[in-house]
């Protein structure tokens, strides 16, 4: 069950912030749980990718919404769920939640790049929203990485059934 919640809240909260309806949100976050692909393909690599990745989008779109001391907490917030999205090491649901999840977040800041009267602002927004939370992200995933160095070699030098010989 805490799967389904993680994958809930992610998409409840992207939807949130980027229609600041929490009923649409309510909605779409049902409707995520009960999809058949989730349904179908029940375990972490199909939960947390897309919970993960949404709650570090949203986390985002509120930093760069934010102008107080708040950016900063969401910030590394989103630097918490971006480190756990980039260890969930599932690129097939991954690459899908990124497609989604950077495509909304790409709606919510371009109208203040486009803008020239905003651009500036929006651009230093932006970079103290995002680069904390790389900053914490990616020190988490590089983290990681080193501490399982070996699963990750033996993980990478799998060789797919589709790829194996007949050694007969």
């Amino acid at each position: 069950w805490l799967l389904y919640a993680v994958q809930f809240l992610g998409v409840y909260a992207l939807v949130l912030a980027v229609s600041r309806s929490w009923d649409l949100a309510l909605m779409a976050g049902l409707l995520m749980i009960f999809s058949p692909v989730t349904q179908w393909w029940t375990g972490s690599g199909t939960y947390t990718p897309i919970g993960y990745g949404g709650m570090a989008t949203a986390l985002l779109i509120w930093a760069y919404r934010a102008t107080d001391h708040r950016r900063w907490l969401y910030s590394g917030a989103a630097g918490l769920s971006l480190g756990a999205f980039a260890v969930g090491l599932y690129p097939p649901w991954q690459i899908g939640a990124l497609i989604v999840a950077g495509s909304l977040a790409v709606g919510v800041v371009a109208p203040d790049l486009v803008d020239a009267a905003r651009r500036r602002n929006a651009l230093v927004a932006l970079a103290s929203a995002v680069l904390p939370a790389a900053v914490i992200g990616g020190g988490l995933f590089l983290f990681f990485i080193l501490k399982h160095t070996e699963a990750v070699e033996a993980v990478s030098g799998t060789v797919y059934p589709g790829e194996r010989g007949d050694s007969a």
